[in-house]
């Protein structure tokens, strides 16, 4: 059993999309990065940390950071897509996150965490072949390596996400839950001086327990998650903008430059000014809020 690891000369801001055919078997292994796979041709068994699924042709699964699989053809061979990403690839702001679990409660794809919470279980099936569709024109993306490819490949990725657990949603919907309020509220609200403790009051909740299912639902305390709402946009603000550092903090609710620069280089690894050089003109702020 070992790790693989994207090759050292690919962009860590690109996906890598790798079509395997004939294959008979994949050892068990983990990896440094997240993926998606899509069976093209054939049926196979995965075993995704030591749970074991039949995947058939249209069958899609994603991969968290650090799980181990590997596959088993159950028919002669099967052939599959492999889309490899690192979180970054979605948002420069989600550089160093670890779980696919922080991805989707991010700003680009905040949705209930508990949809992907036991993914040995969770298989997606392309009924219209949609999602096929969005790998094919990834692919080509990646082949020709266009002007806004960087973009386009973010937002087919993005798609990709919404469809898949669209899917599970319509069906599978959490009720209008205290914590998906607050989720709304600080959207709109994260440059504000925000109170949980008046939030709280103002829901009639106590706030111990606001705060524990929130939580249990968001997967990470209400402070953390306004902390990562204004950072988000902070990079896009430094990326995207020629506004002094002092008015970027200022925007998302900082008026403490040394707490907004920690807050920076704990979330992405640059200091705020650094961070602007990687990314200027890299459109970190074009992407669709969700």
């Amino acid at each position: 059993m070992g790790t693989v690891n994207l090759a050292d000369t690919h962009p860590s801001d690109l996906p890598e999309l790798l079509e395997r055919r004939n294959k008979t078997a994949v050892r068990l292994h983990d990896h440094s990065f997240l993926e998606l796979s899509y069976i093209l041709r054939g049926e196979a068994l995965h075993t995704l940390d030591g749970q074991t699924t039949r995947l058939r042709a249209g069958d899609y699964v994603f991969i968290d950071r650090g799980s181990h699989h590997g596959y088993r053809a159950l028919s002669d061979s099967y052939d599959y897509f492999d889309c490899l990403f690192l979180p970054q690839v979605l948002d420069p702001a989600l550089a160093g996150t670890v779980h696919l679990s922080a991805v989707l409660t991010h700003y680009l794809l905040h949705l209930d965490r508990r949809l992907l919470a036991d993914p040995a279980h969770l298989v997606f099936h392309d009924e219209n072949g949609e999602v096929l569709t969005l790998l094919r024109q990834l692919q080509r993306e990646l082949s020709a390596r266009p002007a806004g490819c960087r973009e386009m490949c973010r937002c087919l990725l993005v798609e990709i996400f919404l469809l898949s657990l669209r899917s599970i949603a319509d069906t599978d919907a959490p009720a209008d839950t205290p914590a998906a309020r607050l989720c709304s509220y600080a959207k709109t609200h994260f440059a504000e001086d925000i109170s949980l403790t008046a939030l709280a009051a103002a829901m009639h909740y106590s706030l111990p327990h606001i705060s524990r299912s929130f939580k249990a639902e968001v997967g990470m305390t209400f402070t953390q998650y306004v902390t990562a709402l204004r950072v988000s946009q902070a990079c896009r603000l430094l990326a995207d903008t020629a506004l002094p550092i002092a008015a970027v903090a200022e925007a998302v609710g900082y008026h403490d430059m040394k707490c907004f620069a920690a807050q920076i280089k704990a979330r992405t690894g640059f200091p705020p000014a650094a961070f602007r050089r990687r990314h200027r003109g890299n459109a970190a702020a074009s992407f669709v809020a969700i």
